[in-house]
Protein backbone atom coordinates (compact mmCIF):
# COMPACT_ATOMS: atom_id res chain seq x y z
CA UNK A 1 0.00 0.00 0.00
CA UNK A 2 3.00 2.32 0.51
CA UNK A 3 4.26 1.76 -3.14
CA UNK A 4 0.60 2.78 -4.32
CA UNK A 5 0.28 6.18 -2.33
CA UNK A 6 4.04 6.54 -3.81
CA UNK A 7 3.28 6.70 -6.92
CA UNK A 8 0.18 8.03 -6.46
CA UNK A 9 2.08 11.17 -5.00
CA UNK A 10 4.28 11.45 -8.12
CA UNK A 11 1.39 11.48 -10.48
CA UNK A 12 -0.02 14.45 -8.34
CA UNK A 13 3.40 16.33 -8.47
CA UNK A 14 3.12 15.90 -12.42
CA UNK A 15 -0.36 16.94 -13.06
CA UNK A 16 0.21 20.20 -10.52
CA UNK A 17 3.67 21.85 -11.65
CA UNK A 18 4.45 20.42 -15.44
CA UNK A 19 1.47 20.12 -17.60
CA UNK A 20 -1.71 21.49 -18.47
CA UNK A 21 -5.03 19.37 -19.34
CA UNK A 22 -8.16 19.19 -17.52
CA UNK A 23 -8.16 16.77 -14.90
CA UNK A 24 -7.79 18.04 -11.38
CA UNK A 25 -5.74 15.54 -9.77
CA UNK A 26 -6.30 15.48 -5.70
CA UNK A 27 -3.05 15.83 -3.28
CA UNK A 28 -5.08 13.91 -0.34
CA UNK A 29 -4.86 10.71 -0.68
CA UNK A 30 -6.65 7.36 1.85
CA UNK A 31 -6.44 4.09 2.10
CA UNK A 32 -8.11 2.68 -0.74
CA UNK A 33 -8.44 5.31 -3.04
CA UNK A 34 -8.11 4.05 -6.97
CA UNK A 35 -6.63 6.21 -9.97
CA UNK A 36 -9.29 6.15 -12.86
CA UNK A 37 -8.51 5.31 -16.24
CA UNK A 38 -9.28 9.31 -17.65
CA UNK A 39 -6.48 9.92 -15.17
CA UNK A 40 -4.33 7.74 -15.81
CA UNK A 41 -4.68 8.69 -20.07
CA UNK A 42 -4.23 12.51 -19.43
CA UNK A 43 -1.06 11.67 -17.27
CA UNK A 44 0.59 9.39 -19.86
CA UNK A 45 -0.08 11.83 -22.65
CA UNK A 46 0.89 14.86 -20.57
CA UNK A 47 4.66 12.82 -20.06
CA UNK A 48 4.86 11.90 -23.94
CA UNK A 49 3.89 15.33 -25.41
CA UNK A 50 6.25 17.21 -22.51
CA UNK A 51 9.82 19.06 -23.63
CA UNK A 52 13.00 17.28 -23.50
CA UNK A 53 15.74 19.14 -21.93
CA UNK A 54 17.55 21.21 -24.67
CA UNK A 55 20.97 19.98 -25.79
CA UNK A 56 21.36 21.32 -29.16
CA UNK A 57 23.87 23.96 -30.07
CA UNK A 58 24.71 26.47 -32.79
CA UNK A 59 27.68 27.29 -34.62
CA UNK A 60 29.07 30.93 -33.91
CA UNK A 61 26.97 33.55 -35.90
CA UNK A 62 24.03 31.45 -35.71
CA UNK A 63 21.28 31.42 -33.95
CA UNK A 64 18.35 28.90 -32.28
CA UNK A 65 15.22 29.31 -34.69
CA UNK A 66 13.43 26.24 -33.55
CA UNK A 67 13.31 23.72 -30.67
CA UNK A 68 12.71 20.28 -31.34
CA UNK A 69 10.65 17.99 -28.66
CA UNK A 70 13.67 15.85 -28.18
CA UNK A 71 15.77 18.35 -27.16
CA UNK A 72 17.44 19.39 -30.90
CA UNK A 73 17.58 22.49 -32.12
CA UNK A 74 17.23 24.04 -35.78
CA UNK A 75 19.91 26.62 -36.64
CA UNK A 76 20.19 29.38 -38.74
CA UNK A 77 22.10 32.34 -39.96
CA UNK A 78 22.74 35.57 -37.57
CA UNK A 79 20.70 37.99 -39.69
CA UNK A 80 22.06 40.81 -37.37
CA UNK A 81 25.84 40.47 -36.25
CA UNK A 82 25.49 43.15 -33.40
CA UNK A 83 27.02 46.01 -35.61
CA UNK A 84 25.38 49.28 -36.54
CA UNK A 85 26.40 50.05 -40.38
CA UNK A 86 23.14 50.24 -42.40
CA UNK A 87 24.86 51.75 -45.51
CA UNK A 88 28.61 52.02 -47.39
CA UNK A 89 28.59 55.08 -49.55
CA UNK A 90 31.36 55.52 -52.38
CA UNK A 91 33.17 59.02 -51.26
CA UNK A 92 35.00 61.19 -53.86
CA UNK A 93 37.17 59.16 -56.20
CA UNK A 94 35.45 55.80 -55.51
CA UNK A 95 32.33 53.91 -56.99
CA UNK A 96 30.54 51.32 -55.53
CA UNK A 97 28.76 50.48 -52.06
CA UNK A 98 25.47 49.70 -50.98
CA UNK A 99 23.20 49.17 -48.58
CA UNK A 100 22.40 45.25 -48.37
CA UNK A 101 24.06 42.58 -49.42
CA UNK A 102 27.94 41.86 -50.15
CA UNK A 103 29.29 45.39 -51.14
CA UNK A 104 32.42 46.87 -52.73
CA UNK A 105 34.49 50.04 -53.38
CA UNK A 106 36.77 50.53 -55.91
CA UNK A 107 38.02 53.45 -57.33
CA UNK A 108 36.42 55.60 -60.31
CA UNK A 109 37.60 55.89 -64.34
CA UNK A 110 40.94 56.26 -65.31
CA UNK A 111 41.30 59.97 -67.01
CA UNK A 112 44.05 61.45 -69.08
CA UNK A 113 44.21 64.63 -70.74
CA UNK A 114 45.16 65.39 -73.89
CA UNK A 115 48.72 66.95 -73.03
CA UNK A 116 49.87 63.67 -71.53
CA UNK A 117 50.53 62.30 -75.02
CA UNK A 118 53.99 62.42 -76.69
CA UNK A 119 54.51 62.20 -80.45
CA UNK A 120 55.39 58.94 -81.62
CA UNK A 121 55.60 59.60 -85.34
CA UNK A 122 58.73 58.66 -87.65
CA UNK A 123 60.74 61.85 -87.86
CA UNK A 124 60.26 61.53 -91.84
CA UNK A 125 56.45 61.86 -91.28
CA UNK A 126 56.62 65.94 -91.25
CA UNK A 127 54.26 65.30 -87.92
CA UNK A 128 54.92 67.91 -85.05
CA UNK A 129 52.61 67.91 -82.17
CA UNK A 130 51.35 70.85 -80.73
CA UNK A 131 49.96 71.19 -77.40
CA UNK A 132 47.08 73.51 -77.09
CA UNK A 133 46.42 75.69 -73.66
CA UNK A 134 46.24 72.52 -71.19
CA UNK A 135 44.73 70.16 -72.12
CA UNK A 136 44.97 69.31 -75.92
CA UNK A 137 47.12 68.36 -78.76
CA UNK A 138 47.16 68.60 -82.35
CA UNK A 139 49.19 68.40 -85.04
CA UNK A 140 51.23 70.43 -87.31
CA UNK A 141 49.34 71.17 -90.88
CA UNK A 142 50.37 69.47 -93.98
CA UNK A 143 51.62 66.37 -92.07
CA UNK A 144 50.00 62.90 -92.51
CA UNK A 145 49.71 59.62 -90.63
CA UNK A 146 50.29 60.96 -86.91
CA UNK A 147 50.66 58.65 -84.03
CA UNK A 148 50.41 60.00 -80.57
CA UNK A 149 51.37 57.86 -77.51
CA UNK A 150 50.01 58.22 -73.46
CA UNK A 151 50.84 55.72 -70.80
CA UNK A 152 47.95 55.21 -68.33
CA UNK A 153 47.90 53.14 -65.15
CA UNK A 154 44.86 50.83 -64.93
CA UNK A 155 44.33 49.06 -61.04
CA UNK A 156 45.37 45.45 -60.74
CA UNK A 157 42.46 43.05 -60.60
CA UNK A 158 39.52 44.74 -62.33
CA UNK A 159 37.52 44.47 -65.47
CA UNK A 160 37.62 46.86 -68.15
CA UNK A 161 33.98 48.02 -69.65
CA UNK A 162 34.85 50.44 -72.07
CA UNK A 163 37.27 53.51 -73.51
CA UNK A 164 35.64 57.01 -74.32
CA UNK A 165 37.61 60.05 -75.73
CA UNK A 166 37.07 63.96 -76.02
CA UNK A 167 37.91 65.34 -79.78
CA UNK A 168 37.59 68.77 -81.07
CA UNK A 169 37.38 70.07 -84.47
CA UNK A 170 37.62 73.81 -85.79
CA UNK A 171 36.19 72.69 -89.53
CA UNK A 172 34.40 70.23 -91.26
CA UNK A 173 37.49 69.27 -93.41
CA UNK A 174 36.95 65.76 -95.06
CA UNK A 175 39.72 63.50 -93.69
CA UNK A 176 41.24 65.47 -91.01
CA UNK A 177 40.29 63.52 -88.23
CA UNK A 178 41.15 61.66 -85.30
CA UNK A 179 40.64 57.69 -87.35
CA UNK A 180 40.75 56.34 -84.22
CA UNK A 181 41.72 56.20 -80.40
CA UNK A 182 43.17 52.55 -79.24
CA UNK A 183 43.61 51.11 -75.56
CA UNK A 184 46.41 48.62 -76.24
CA UNK A 185 47.87 45.66 -73.58
CA UNK A 186 51.48 45.09 -73.70
CA UNK A 187 52.30 41.75 -72.43
CA UNK A 188 55.98 42.22 -70.30
CA UNK A 189 57.04 38.91 -71.82
CA UNK A 190 56.52 40.35 -75.69
CA UNK A 191 53.33 40.59 -77.70
CA UNK A 192 50.79 43.48 -77.94
CA UNK A 193 46.79 43.25 -78.48
CA UNK A 194 44.13 46.14 -78.60
CA UNK A 195 41.58 45.61 -75.92
CA UNK A 196 39.47 48.75 -76.97
CA UNK A 197 39.26 50.71 -80.57
CA UNK A 198 37.08 54.05 -81.13
CA UNK A 199 35.72 55.11 -83.99
CA UNK A 200 36.65 58.08 -86.17
CA UNK A 201 36.14 62.04 -85.56
CA UNK A 202 33.30 63.36 -87.01
CA UNK A 203 33.80 65.72 -89.84
CA UNK A 204 32.04 68.12 -88.38
CA UNK A 205 33.00 71.55 -86.24
CA UNK A 206 32.66 71.42 -82.37
CA UNK A 207 34.02 68.60 -79.49
CA UNK A 208 32.60 65.09 -80.05
CA UNK A 209 32.82 61.85 -78.01
CA UNK A 210 34.26 59.04 -79.91
CA UNK A 211 33.90 55.68 -77.85
CA UNK A 212 34.69 51.91 -77.72
CA UNK A 213 32.46 49.86 -75.37
CA UNK A 214 33.06 46.19 -76.90
CA UNK A 215 36.15 44.37 -75.48
CA UNK A 216 38.45 42.81 -78.06
CA UNK A 217 39.95 40.51 -75.67
CA UNK A 218 40.06 39.87 -71.74
CA UNK A 219 38.94 42.53 -70.06
CA UNK A 220 40.92 41.37 -66.96
CA UNK A 221 43.81 43.78 -65.73
CA UNK A 222 46.55 41.91 -64.34
CA UNK A 223 49.56 44.50 -63.78
CA UNK A 224 51.82 41.60 -62.84
CA UNK A 225 52.23 40.84 -66.29
CA UNK A 226 51.19 43.52 -68.46
CA UNK A 227 51.18 47.57 -69.13
CA UNK A 228 48.91 49.55 -70.94
CA UNK A 229 48.46 52.44 -73.22
CA UNK A 230 46.41 54.95 -75.19
CA UNK A 231 47.30 55.33 -79.42
CA UNK A 232 45.80 57.87 -80.87
CA UNK A 233 46.11 57.67 -85.06
CA UNK A 234 45.00 61.34 -86.79
CA UNK A 235 44.70 60.98 -90.61
CA UNK A 236 45.88 62.46 -93.85
CA UNK A 237 45.97 65.59 -94.47
CA UNK A 238 46.66 66.79 -90.66
CA UNK A 239 45.13 70.34 -90.03
CA UNK A 240 45.75 72.37 -87.16
CA UNK A 241 41.85 72.50 -86.77
CA UNK A 242 41.95 68.23 -85.26
CA UNK A 243 42.21 68.00 -81.27
CA UNK A 244 42.77 65.25 -78.91
CA UNK A 245 41.19 66.71 -75.30
CA UNK A 246 41.81 63.45 -73.82
CA UNK A 247 40.42 60.02 -72.85
CA UNK A 248 38.86 58.18 -69.96
CA UNK A 249 39.13 54.32 -69.80
CA UNK A 250 36.09 53.11 -67.44
CA UNK A 251 36.05 49.61 -65.49
CA UNK A 252 34.28 47.78 -62.96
Amino acid sequence: MNYFIKVVSIIGLFGISQFAFAVDITDTYTNGDRLDKATLDHVKSAVNSKQDKVTGVCNPEESIRAINADGSVVCEVDSDSGGDITEVIAGPGLQGGGSNGSVTLSLGPVSIPGIAFHDASAPSSGCNLRRFLISEIHYASGASNCIAVASIQIPHGVTLASLVCGAGDNDSTVGAEITSIELQRIWLDGGIETVFSTGASVDLAGYQEISDFSLNSTGIVNNLTEIYVLVAYFGSPITSNIRLRGCSVRYI
